[in-house]
């Protein structure tokens, strides 16, 4: 009988990457947002070009114009506008979404009341898209919003963790044993950050 002599080769943890083929969502996630995987797959219909992540369209002027002049009435009524920042929030690495954040405004002062409140994202993502925005509630002196989003996986990196061959020959120098290869790897794509931005305005209680 043979005896035999094993060899293995390993290259632990090389931290190597490389860009892989785009992977932009273009579907819709279950909570009705842009974002999500594609149809056809996680690569999507490859027939097809992979669109463009959307930059951060933020309020159109339109939407600016109304809340400015939404502002100068309750100011004109003696009330009070204040804006509450939730501070930059992480989304999930690549596709993944992240932690859902809670934002709540502060208690009406002595002697006002409610008005009305709006809410909105600044950064990588906007509420509707790649971020989920809702209201959880709200009462006669504050509101509470919540928002949740989704990572940048455009150009996913492929991480390379263990890189391993072994080869098993006989004293003989023949070979009957097979080669082994061990190979770990794992999609890690970037995280987004983004601030949650809730306006509240006041009026004086009658």
């Amino acid at each position: 009988m043979n005896a035999h002599k094993t060899f293995t080769t390993s290259v632990i943890a090389l931290g190597l990457s490389f860009l892989a083929a785009s992977a932009v969502y273009a579907g819709k996630d279950p909570g009705g947002n842009q974002g999500g995987a594609r149809p056809d797959g996680p690569w999507g219909n490859k027939s097809q070009p992979a669109p463009a992540p959307p930059a951060p369209r933020g309020p159109a002027p339109a939407e600016l114009d109304k809340e400015a002049a939404d502002d100068a009435a309750v100011h004109a009524q003696g009330g009070l506008v204040v804006t509450k920042s939730s501070g930059p929030q992480w989304s999930g690495f690549g596709r993944d979404f992240g932690d859902w954040y809670s934002l709540t405004s502060d208690p009406a002062p002595a002697g006002y009341v409610l008005h009305s409140h709006v809410f909105r994202l600044v950064g990588d993502r906007d509420c509707g898209a790649w971020a989920r925005c809702g209201l959880v509630g709200t009462s006669g002196t504050q509101v509470t919003y919540q928002f949740q989003t989704q990572g940048h996986d455009e150009k996913l990196p492929i991480q390379i963790s263990v890189f391993k061959i072994t080869y098993t020959q006989n004293d003989d120098g023949t070979n009957n044993h097979p080669v082994g290869v061990q190979i770990d790897a794992s999609w890690d794509g970037r995280r987004a950050q983004s601030v949650g931005l809730l306006k509240t305005r006041y009026v004086k209680a009658h």
